[in-house]
């Protein structure tokens, strides 16, 4: 009965609440990138949870692991259908090998800081620390649109050039980082099929989640073969990720991935690729609104190492985004139009990481994992508070200028 209720309960927010959030009210400008991207319903999430509320305990969690990754996938699948070879393929090489360093030197940095420092302070070696390591480290290289988007249309029309370098920049990011996550898998201690038989790590296991993708891929891709109506098409939209998600989880695999791979190949091969994307899009914001839910309530927040971890977290990754930011601007046939600070916008992270943070969530229980999941949350916190500023300051730095002339 708790179960249902909770269901009801969480299902009734997301879908009333979304109609409030993603939208920039009069208020200060932290607290407006927090409309713009759903934040407060992480609070949300904790507040139901075990700490508060203890609606959403790990029982009921547990009961609800089917709609997890039902969401999931629907997020992979949703982030697949953005990544169009033909749209990519219009910028310039130079654009391609910028976002190539941003995210190669963001990854690098994150991962080898977790690598070497995290067994001082816990007792984790092995596979373990490298599925903790890339996780962490593939989804702090991610960058959100949201601080552009707060940004004026005289401003944006300004700089334009420097404005949609930084959109390719974090477009980019985020397919970047979901390869990037696929890495944690490699280094799983097991996959356990449907019929409980356990395999270890080998090419079993990764070969049978390949033909397993593969399949469905093809499969979809006769379903998709003759033109079907809206309602048809809905259907069929949500049967692939129940089934596509299912699988993945029955393999040991991530559903947010084998979604990803999905939408990925979709987009660049099926014609009525705007007709899917539209049925898709609906439901985004509702379904990105409860996945923030469910990982507010597994958000863990009862240790007294979280801040400190915390900071040095978005210190570590503050460091790459400025280093790589400072690297892309000099490979770029017009560097003279991209300031040394370029770094300064990549900083907002957005909600790709989230849906990565709760796919470790979901995908391994490990006390470990879900304390630096709790840290790297809140580190994702602290850069969607600094990001507006810097941003702004980077894009239309006379704006600064004339404010220090102002106060002297």
């Amino acid at each position: 009965m708790k179960l249902f209720a909770a269901l009801l309960i969480i299902v009734f927010l997301a879908f009333s609440g979304y109609h409030l959030s993603f939208r920039s009210f009069r208020l200060p400008l932290f607290a407006r990138t927090f409309y713009m991207t759903g934040i407060e319903f992480l609070f949300l999430g904790l507040l139901l949870g075990p700490h508060f509320l203890n609606l959403l305990d790990v029982r009921t969690m547990d009961g609800l692991e089917p709609l997890s990754a039902l969401l999931l996938g629907w997020v992979g699948l949703l982030c697949g259908f953005q990544f169009e070879l033909s749209g990519i393929r219009q910028f310039p090489r130079s654009f391609f090998l910028s976002s190539l360093i941003d995210i190669l030197v963001t990854f690098g940095l994150v991962f080898t800081g977790f690598y070497f420092l995290l067994p001082y302070g816990f007792n984790v070696s092995g596979p373990r620390l490298l599925m903790i390591s890339t996780g962490l480290a593939a989804a702090a290289t991610c960058t959100a649109q949201t601080g552009l988007a707060l940004l004026t249309s005289e401003t944006i029309k300004k700089r334009s050039h420097l404005v949609n370098y930084l959109r390719y920049l974090s477009s980019m990011n985020g397919m970047g980082a979901l390869i990037l996550f696929s890495g944690v898998f490699l280094f799983k201690p097991s996959t356990r099929l449907e019929s409980g038989i356990l395999f270890s790590p080998s090419a079993f296991s990764i070969l049978s989640v390949v033909v397993a993708n593969v399949t469905l891929i093809l499969l979809y891709n006769l379903f998709l073969s003759k033109p079907k109506e809206k309602k048809e098409l809905s259907l069929l939209l949500i049967g692939m990720v129940i089934i596509t998600s299912g699988a993945a989880t029955s393999l040991g695999f991530s559903p947010l991935l084998a979604n990803f791979a999905m939408g990925t190949v979709l987009v660049n091969t099926r014609r009525e690729k705007e007709r899917i994307f539209s049925q898709l899009v609906w439901a985004e914001k509702p379904l990105y609104l409860l996945l923030l839910v469910f990982l507010g309530a597994r958000w863990t927040t009862n240790s007294l190492y979280i801040l400190p971890l915390a900071i040095g977290f978005a210190f570590l990754r503050f460091t790459g985004k400025l280093s790589a930011g400072y690297l892309a601007s000099r490979v770029h046939h017009q560097q003279q139009t991209f300031p040394k600070s370029l770094g300064l916008g990549l900083l907002e992270q957005g909600g790709v990481p989230l849906a990565i943070y709760f796919d470790l969530n979901h995908a391994f229980h490990d006390p470990l994992m879900d304390l630096l999941v709790g840290v790297a949350i809140i580190g994702l916190i602290i850069g969607d508070m600094v990001s507006p500023h810097l941003i702004g300051n980077l894009v239309n730095p006379e704006r600064t200028l004339k404010k220090i002339d102002e106060q002297v």
